[in-house]
């Protein structure tokens, strides 16, 4: 309701959105656009992979057939009469979040509330507003966390086709030592891969270099653009390399502005290395579940080029928190995460008049540091050290969820169910 009034009133969308207002849905249309271009990882050098194109390529053809458009933003005016359907199918793809596996713990009323309160939150609201293909990620990581074998394999072979940081979860998977998911899913994902760089492009190879070059520039974002949704502390390191870069001199208790970005730096990054530790110390007792949740709470806070996008993720997340033993501490933050606390302004900069997208008006337009901005990164690191604690406690299977899905188990004589291969095996490693 907050981002609605303030669009009413001033013509644009306030913050967490980014400043620039006329760059609205470009996320999808500029890789759309790209699609049937030769020159996508050789000019526009993009980062995204050759699965994507593929995808936005029978989009494109769907809307406009063989009609071209001479850049993006022409593409994006000719497809003003198919945003209902682009909008629709955002929602959608919330929905494939809501995988009866898992969320078997809800009831319809208890969903259809977490639905309506993610569809409407700033981190959605967020990637929808950009166009950013990062939605289809939920349904298949929703997928991943309630299937089985090569299903969960496939998931996760397209997660990172998608979004090539899931590759992380491979690392998590030798960490906790499980050959067949690392074989199988890395199979799949160099499969999905080459197969679909084969056709559609001969440069595909090019995007490694690419993917290699975009994580290790610091100066790719504005400040500006780093303070609309950071999910990582390293946003607030970043800013205070590029006020450096500037010029800028600034001492805080005897810290200068490199010792304060490199102490950011080095606690998130010994934080990250301390979960792959505990996962690896609880190697024979955690579940993959368990072990995909915790490596999806390290993917958020890796670093600015991940991207705010990434708190969708902890939708699907939900019910893993629930049955965890810090779940409260978990809720808590991901509601908090969710949360419009963008609508508390702690600081307002003229940037003056500027073309609006959405209300095709010229408008004066302010950029707002917000709360959210401050507050959520440090949330997402609380959940990341929390996750951490709990593991390398043994505490991140509950006792309680345990015995329920274990009745449940019984009573529906789910063969295929975890439980139930835990039940005739012995024990075993869950699966």
């Amino acid at each position: 309701m907050y981002y609605w009034l303030f669009f009413k009133k001033n013509g644009y969308l306030a913050s967490p959105f980014v400043y620039d207002k006329a760059d609205t849905f470009m996320d999808l249309f500029h890789t759309m656009y790209w699609a049937d271009e030769s020159g996508r990882y050789t000019a526009w050098n993009s980062v995204y992979p050759p699965l994507n194109f593929l995808v936005l390529k029978s989009v494109r053809w769907l809307m406009f057939g063989a009609a071209h458009e001479s850049d993006a933003f022409n593409l994006r005016d000719a497809a003003q009469p198919f945003f209902l359907y682009v909008l629709a199918a955002y929602a959608v793809a919330v929905l494939f979040v809501f995988r009866d596996a898992l969320w078997r713990d809800f009831t319809r009323p208890q969903r259809a509330l977490v639905f309506v309160a993610v569809l409407l939150s700033p981190p959605i609201l967020f990637t929808v507003e950009r166009g950013n293909l990062i939605i289809f990620v939920l349904g298949f990581l929703a997928l991943a966390l309630s299937s089985l074998g090569w299903a969960r394999a496939l998931a996760i072979g397209m997660l990172i086709n998608i979004k090539p940081y899931f590759a992380l979860y491979l690392i998590a998977f030798v960490v906790t030592q499980r050959p067949k998911e690392l074989i199988s899913c890395t199979l799949m994902a160099g499969a999905i891969y080459i197969l679909t760089g084969i056709v559609l492009d001969a440069q595909f190879l090019t995007f490694v270099t690419n993917l290699l070059q975009f994580s290790q520039e610091f100066s790719l974002f504005s400040p500006r653009e780093l303070l609309g949704l950071p999910s990582s502390v390293s946003a607030f390191s970043t800013i205070l390399r590029l006020y450096q870069y500037s010029g800028g001199t600034l001492s805080i208790a005897g810290f200068d502005i490199d010792a304060m970005a490199t102490l950011i730096e080095t606690v998130k990054w010994l934080t990250i290395l301390a979960l792959f530790i505990a996962l690896w110390r609880v190697r024979a007792c955690i579940s993959v579940e368990t072990t995909l949740a915790a490596t999806t709470i390290a993917i958020s806070n890796l670093g600015v080029w991940v991207g705010g996008y990434s708190f969708i993720f902890y939708a699907c997340l939900v019910p893993i928190f629930c049955r965890l033993t810090y779940s409260k501490i978990y809720l808590a933050c991901v509601c908090l995460i969710f949360a419009p606390i963008d609508a508390v302004v702690l600081f307002n900069e003229s940037l003056g008049d500027s073309y609006s997208y959405l209300s095709g008006a010229t408008v004066p337009v302010a950029f707002q540091l917000t709360a959210g901005a401050l507050m959520r990164p440090v949330v997402n690191f609380v959940l990341l050290f929390v996750m951490t604690v709990e593991i390398l406690t043994n505490r991140a299977f509950s006792m309680p969820g345990i015995l329920k899905d274990t009745r449940l188990a019984i009573r529906r004589d789910d063969r295929l169910s975890p439980i139930a291969t835990f039940q005739r095996n012995g024990f075993s490693r869950p699966a």
